[in-house]
């Protein structure tokens, strides 16, 4: 081999070990912060040698060791036929009752509940408990679960993601269905249910409750306008190594694509963080103050006449 073969292949080796450090995560996180990238320090490149002739020393780094799976819940739903197992069984009068399951309870001829969230399906209404979680900032997300990426979104969703997911199939309204596409990816074969959505807040006016548009707690950086009113598209989120995307991504609502998302917005204004003309962010001019319980509600679009 070379001399210049040799300095060729040293380069790509130390790039790797560069690429490999740099990607590292590093444990001083906060709860709903993004992690952050331990970048390698350039004197790791230096001789610390101390004269002629002395070999190039670099300190020793430890690497952490890999964060163990989670350990799988015995009933837990492994794939979207799971999921419509689970409502057939709640509608037949015989849940699916183990550890895992989506838990789906029949209060009455209307009323269901699917874990924290309620279902009337003579209403066609989804009831959902959330809080205010920004009062301002740019965002990503209508909604996040706790420990989800809290820091872009609007919303903190005191539910399940798999939860929403079942409620909106108990209203029979279908998610997305898909087509591979190679090499890698998937496209929209067949589009989804298309919703409305609401915030139920408390009024200025004692022990009433104010109903507002979603959109209404968003700013559109481009009309520099609050959002309008707008329809999602139920998604469905993926299933990933037999579990429920949203589940472990904590992610509910989507302004920008995120097919872990159960609902995604059906316009793209762009993505915040790549221009200032684009994207959302928190409406400082209505907005309750964080920690404000709210309800979230859901209602299906009718359908449109062909």
């Amino acid at each position: 081999m070379t001399r210049g073969g040799a300095q060729r292949i040293a380069t790509l080796a130390s790039a790797f070990l560069g690429l490999a450090l740099g990607c590292a995560p590093s444990d001083d996180r906060s709860e709903g912060s993004r992690p952050r990238v331990v970048i390698p320090d350039a004197g790791l490149q230096a001789d610390v040698g101390t004269g002629p002739g002395r070999r190039a020393k670099r300190p020793r780094i430890e690497l952490p060791p890999p964060v163990p799976p989670q350990p799988r819940i015995h009933g837990a739903p492994t794939g979207a036929a799971d999921i419509l197992r689970m409502r057939d069984a709640a509608r037949s009068g015989t849940p699916d009752t183990r550890p895992g399951a989506i838990p789906i309870r029949k209060l009455d001829e209307a009323r269901i509940e699917v874990g924290a969230i309620r279902v009337n399906t003579a209403a066609r209404r989804i009831e959902v408990p959330a809080r205010i979680n920004m009062s301002k900032g740019i965002l990503e997300y209508i909604a996040v679960t706790a420990n989800g990426k809290l820091h872009e979104s609007v919303l903190e969703m005191q539910a399940v993601p798999s939860h929403l997911h079942m409620a909106m199939l108990l209203l029979d309204l279908e998610p997305n269905e898909y087509v591979n596409v190679k090499p890698y990816g998937r496209r929209v074969s067949k589009a989804g249910a298309r919703v409305r959505m609401f915030v139920e807040r408390p009024s200025t006016k004692p022990g009433k409750v104010e109903r507002v548009p979603v959109e209404s707690l968003l700013w559109n950086r481009k009309t520099k306008r609050p959002g309008k009113a707008a329809e999602w598209s139920f998604m469905g989120s993926i299933f990933w190594e037999a579990s429920y995307s949203a589940d472990s991504a904590r992610s509910v609502i989507g302004l920008i694509p995120d097919d872990t998302c159960v609902f995604g917005a059906t316009e793209d204004v762009g993505n915040p963080y790549r221009g200032e003309g684009l994207g959302f962010e928190v409406n400082t001019r209505d907005i309750p103050a964080v920690g404000t319980p709210v309800t979230l509600v859901i209602e299906p679009v009718a359908s449109r006449k062909p």
